[in-house]
């Protein structure tokens, strides 16, 4: 790395704080978002399944139901039941 008008050790001070707190620090920098999302896709569709029983319960439950009123039940109880994101990350001032 050549020194580009003394810029190395700001750059190397910002690229260390930035892997500090980076899961993916061994990811190129245009891939970290995407596998953000499918990380969370994951969990939800973990948490999909494990919402099996209650969905086939509310099925036997109510059957005269309308598949559209009983899928919207079933996003909206997966929604509410969904643990929250993690809020930890950079904060960028503009």
């Amino acid at each position: 790395m050549k020194p580009q008008n003394g810029r190395v050790k700001g750059d190397l001070k910002k690229r260390t704080k930035e892997f500090a707190f980076s899961f993916y620090h061994n990811l190129p920098s245009e891939q970290r978002r995407l596998q953000r999302f499918v990380d969370q896709f994951n969990a939800d569709e973990e948490h999909w399944r494990t919402m099996a029983v209650k969905r086939c319960l509310r099925r036997l439950g109510h059957p005269r139901l309308l598949p559209k009123r009983r899928k919207l039940l079933d996003l909206i109880d997966q929604v509410s039941t969904r643990p929250l994101p993690d809020a930890i990350g950079f904060f960028k001032r503009r």
